[in-house]
């Protein structure tokens, strides 16, 4: 009908994202077999302007969107926003916590056991340590110390809205999202505490060049600037 659509993407990097996607399913499928899959995002920091978009390993083989369509729990990604919490209430990266057994109570004589991802326990270290190295156990730690409450809350101001059960294994990211979900809240970091939605078109115009639609880019304050800022560090 004659309308011209501007996208977001950036062909450039297009191109270089579906090759190290290629390469790393491609590595990945030897561990874990031929059906592994996924999507990924990159998205221009300040404006959630979408520069790379891939749906998945093969269009001819699955049209499913992966980027935006598939809901998996996120696992150690949520853990910043545990960290998160424990800045905004008085905590520092030089706060210390010891990484060993720990055994949680659940409803009636149900005790929960989290391990760590090395099957160790390192004892003292600082927040920022246990948060380098994707510690569990800390990070259940510092969860329980300031409550379900205020890290759900801050989960959804960060776009998270599926699995905010509160449980302590909330802590090791049984929260669901899609990719684009995860990149919109991981951006928040990069992007001095301020969450941008991500889009893919700027504008549509008719064929005479008239402009029928143009983006309006949702974005607000998620964090001050500062506690991003040593997130991000």
């Amino acid at each position: 009908g004659g309308l011209r659509i501007q996208s977001t993407i950036n062909s450039e990097i297009q191109e270089t994202a579906e090759k190290l996607f290629k390469n790393k399913v491609e590595e990945l499928r030897v561990k874990m077999g031929d059906q592994l899959n996924g999507g990924m995002l990159s998205v221009d920091v300040p404006t959630g302007g979408i520069r790379a978009c891939i749906g998945g390993y093969d269009f001819r083989q699955s049209q499913f969107n992966r980027a935006f369509r598939a809901v998996r729990q996120i696992g150690s990604s949520f853990k910043p926003i545990i960290y998160t919490v424990a800045l905004q209430n008085g905590a520092s990266f030089d706060s210390l916590e010891i990484d060993e057994p720990l055994e949680v109570p659940l409803d009636g004589e149900k005790v929960w056991k989290p391990r760590n991802w090395t099957n160790r326990f390192d004892g003292m270290m600082t927040l920022a340590r246990a948060i380098s190295c994707s510690n569990n156990i800390v990070t259940v730690k510092t969860f329980l110390k300031f409550g379900h409450k205020m890290v759900i809350d801050l989960a959804k101001r960060f776009g998270y809205h599926r699995g905010l059960s509160p449980y302590p294994s909330l802590a090791l990211g049984i929260a669901e999202a899609t990719v684009e979900e995860n990149v919109a809240a991981f951006n928040i970091f990069a992007n001095n505490g301020v969450y941008v939605k991500p889009y893919l078109i700027e504008w549509v115009k008719d064929e005479w060049g008239n402009r029928l639609w143009e983006n309006d880019s949702e974005s607000r304050r998620v964090l001050d600037s500062k506690i991003s800022s040593q997130m991000a560090n």
